[in-house]
């Protein structure tokens, strides 16, 4: 890993080098956001732990040269006893007639409408906090255009600088958009420890009127040493969403999904072990242990947008393995000038069925 951090270190260096030689100071722009949290854990009535937290991403905007598209992020952040700076993305595109190339550190993300998609290149969750992030992958990819709005894309990872072979991920997609639902046709094989995961599967999304319903199937194949686990995947799930008020000015979203190994062979947390940051999934303690041990997973979400610049709402995440229950309710508003904040409470309820509560307020300002 020390390798890996200094061939980092060295990359960033040359970037910033050649970017400076390369672009005139006019054409370097740079922009970003700032966040700052104060929280408060482990609430009763003898106990509980506070403190601060902050965050930051600077991103050097970058025109494309010589039909490659650049892009630059640094992100940093203060913890409770630590502190860390490192690249977020990395990468330069190339644009071909009928594809794109992308190489070095970079998003890849397969959402298609749910709050997990468990075919993904990565573990992401989306709509459950305030900011969703792409996996963050070092490789490369190519996406190809097949025409009427069809692409294959081929992703090829590595956690490890050198690689060897047998140490890269590898994801396909298809992609088969088409009149009254959108399908694709997933394969994703990582590494993590002595393990290889394996998924492969069918997503799709359709709307009916205004109700979405969306669903995926496959199976995860789990090579550990000298077993294999294998068990199939089932997601339902639906969102509709609506306006209210005098002026139909306010938006309700709703979105309820249910996700399943069948035959319990397998969890959350071997997908979780595929991503070296269990915190790429932008949460709480609390809901990183309802995912860990779950073997299927109930997530309703209640969005309630009061005007243009404030929301209201709450997310629960269940499990019946061991009966863990995480609610998540925000109000989040925009000041104006870039200024926003968010105010967050968690109620946790372990298999013990004692719950522990935490609140927090976030601040973040965008430049």
């Amino acid at each position: 890993m020390q390798l890996v951090k200094r061939i980092q270190l060295i990359l960033c260096m040359l970037f910033l080098l050649g970017s400076v030689l390369i672009y005139p100071a006019a054409a370097l722009e740079i922009g970003g956001h700032m966040e700052l949290d104060y929280y408060i854990d482990d609430i009763s009535e003898n106990n509980f732990s506070a403190g601060w937290r902050g965050s930051a991403e600077l991103e050097f905007f970058l025109p494309a040269a010589a039909g490659f598209t650049p892009r630059f992020i640094l992100k940093a952040g203060v913890l409770p006893g630590n502190s860390f700076i490192g690249v977020k993305y990395l990468y330069i595109r190339q644009h071909r007639e009928m594809g794109r190339l992308t190489l070095g550190r970079q998003p890849v993300s397969w959402s298609y409408g749910s709050v997990i998609n468990p075919f993904n290149f990565g573990p992401d969750i989306e709509g459950l906090t305030p900011e969703s992030e792409a996996e963050s992958v070092d490789g490369i990819r190519y996406s190809h255009a097949l025409g009427q709005g069809q692409r294959l894309e081929v992703v090829l990872g590595f956690k490890q600088t050198p690689a060897a072979a047998g140490d890269l991920d590898l994801g396909v997609r298809l992609h088969i958009p088409e009149p009254g639902y959108d399908l694709s046709i997933n394969t994703v094989s990582q590494v993590f420890g002595n393990s290889r995961l394996t998924r492969a599967g069918v997503t799709c999304k359709m709307d009916f009127m205004d109700i979405g319903f969306y669903g995926a199937g496959g199976v995860f194949h789990l090579e550990h040493d000298s077993t294999d686990f294998t068990d199939p995947v089932l997601q339902l799930g639906g969102d509709y969403s609506f306006l209210v008020g005098e002026y139909e000015q306010n938006r309700i979203l709703t979105q309820l999904e249910y996700i399943r190994f069948l035959n319990k062979n397998l969890n959350f947390g071997h997908l979780l072990q595929t991503h070296d940051d269990v915190g790429a999934f932008n949460g709480s303690p609390e809901q990183g242990t309802v995912l860990t041990s779950a073997y299927d997973l109930i997530i309703a979400h209640f969005d309630y947008q009061l005007d243009r610049f404030a929301h209201t709402g709450l997310s629960l995440l269940a499990e019946s393995n061991n009966q863990h229950v995480f609610l998540l309710p925000y109000y989040s508003e925009e000041l104006g000038g870039g200024l926003e904040y968010r105010l967050q409470g968690n109620i946790f309820r372990d298999s013990e069925r004692e719950f522990t509560t935490g609140a927090g307020v976030q601040l973040r300002y965008y430049f």
